[in-house]
């Protein structure tokens, strides 16, 4: 499993206290501008059990040997600046932990002992802790009672963390509509009740997804016609 948003704020006893962002300094022209910036989701296991997202971007190599990268990182809707770790004379920076689902930018310049370049443009990510999609729910069933459609299907038995239900008057996935997300248990059977659709032939599918939100393949149709 993945670990929850509630999860992601550590103490500096358990993550370590991050460096404080450098001051502002004027650009120094001379100093070149990273290229090929490219921030990369990785998956950090935290116990048997438990995985977090971190972010590792790289740039290209300089032309000089004096200069070494800084890189920084922050939420897309907040502008605080967070220094990322990197390790002497590489390039690559580590960022700590981040929050699944969540955009982030980074940026990166170059430094020397006494001067630091211009920041490169910004470049977007978005966290996924967990890309491995689950496999498709079982057992899929509809039963109609006077105008109200039940739902029943079992949900897969691992990578599972909640469902989501889809209904079109069309035989077409691509045009249904999400109408549900449904809280349920791994290898434990799931209900919903979809109350008094309108009139007419409806059709249902219902995909798994993960902590991270990534979906199974849908199962279904199951039709039912509402006189």
């Amino acid at each position: 499993m993945c670990l929850g948003a509630d999860a992601y704020t550590w103490t500096t006893a358990e993550e370590g206290a991050s460096p404080p962002p450098p001051q502002v300094t004027t650009p120094n022209p001379a100093l070149p501008v990273p290229t090929g910036l490219l921030p990369v989701v990785q998956t950090r296991q935290i116990t048997a059990a438990t995985s977090a997202a971190v972010v590792v971007a790289t740039v290209n190599a300089p032309t000089r040997e004096d200069l070494r990268l800084e890189a920084q990182i922050r939420l897309a809707s907040n502008t605080i600046w967070e220094s990322m770790s990197v390790a002497t004379e590489t390039l690559e920076a580590v960022s700590g932990v981040r929050i699944d689902g969540e955009t982030y930018s980074v940026r990166a310049r170059f430094r020397t002992a006494g001067a630091a370049g211009a920041w490169c443009a910004e470049e977007a990510i978005v966290i996924t802790a967990n890309p491995t999609a689950p496999v498709a729910p079982t057992d899929f069933t509809t039963d109609v009672t006077g105008d109200d459609v039940t739902l029943t299907w079992l949900n897969p038995a691992d990578n599972f963390f909640r469902s989501r239900v889809f209904r079109s008057n069309v035989n077409s996935f691509g045009g249904a509509v999400a109408i549900a997300v449904v809280s349920g248990l791994a290898n434990q059977p799931s209900t919903f009740v979809d109350a008094g659709p309108s009139e007419g032939t409806w059709y249902y599918w219902v995909v798994a997804l993960n902590e991270s939100n990534i979906a199974s393949t849908p199962v279904g149709p199951q039709s039912v016609t509402i006189p």
